[in-house]
């Protein structure tokens, strides 16, 4: 399942049951071993009066799973295929996936940032 899928049930699900979202990262993704930027977006998104993160799984040609936004936005959505936005005040991140380790070794570090 896509990490931004991932992200979005968790953190709509903490906002709506007012939790604690420092826990959405490691309950979403927990094969990333580092995530950066992800627990102070959403507070700032939940301080400003979001209450649901959307997911979109744009594919080249087809942009119609994602809001409009720049160009550097869409072209990074497509590139990634997923995205994760709120409609209230139109924000949105991209995941940024590195793998840390050689390519082909079982069980490699994942950074994500999202």
């Amino acid at each position: 399942m896509p990490a931004s899928v991932r992200v979005a049930l968790w953190a709509t699900a903490a906002i709506a049951n007012s939790a604690d979202l420092k826990d959405v990262a490691a309950r979403a993704l927990p094969d990333m071993d580092h995530v950066d930027g992800l627990q102070t977006t959403l507070e700032v998104w939940r301080d400003l009066g979001e209450r649901v993160v959307l997911v979109g799984l744009p594919r080249s040609g087809d942009t119609t799973s994602i809001p409009q936004g720049s160009t550097e936005f869409v072209d990074a959505a497509v590139q990634a295929e997923e995205a994760v936005y709120v409609p209230g005040i139109g924000a949105a991140l991209v995941p940024e996936i590195e793998t840390l380790a050689p390519t082909g070794i079982k069980g490699g570090k994942h950074n994500g940032r999202l």
